[in-house]
């Protein structure tokens, strides 16, 4: 599966504005310059898991809406979905879910008196 960095970027963007954000403001949120929201926003280069957990983070959205459109958001909600065992045997699924744990501490070790 590819990824649409441009379509991404547009969801971002429109996450921004409706929070009355500038790219400079949420730029200095999580911590990048102006120029990358830019190129992330107008999907000219992709971007790194962890600046991605801090933009939806800052902009106070859930990933999903960011990553895909309604209609596969609302698709991947009515599938069945496969148990843990069945996700731990797919490939690169616990490799995924350790990426994430990770990030998401070291977020909170950042951010957070621990």
């Amino acid at each position: 599966m590819e990824i649409d960095y441009v379509a991404i970027g547009k969801r971002i963007r429109k996450a921004r504005k409706k929070q009355n954000l500038t790219q400079e403001q949420l730029a200095e949120m999580i911590g990048v310059k102006p120029a990358h929201i830019s190129n992330i926003e107008s999907g000219k280069k992709p971007f790194s898991f962890n600046v991605f957990v801090r933009l939806y983070t800052a902009l106070k959205v859930n990933p999903d809406s960011l990553l895909l459109r309604y209609g596969e958001l609302r698709d991947a909600r009515t599938e069945e979905r496969p148990g843990s065992e069945e996700m731990t045997a797919m490939p690169g699924c616990e490799a995924l879910r350790e990426a994430v744990d990770a990030a998401i501490m070291q977020w909170w070790e950042e951010h957070m008196d621990v």
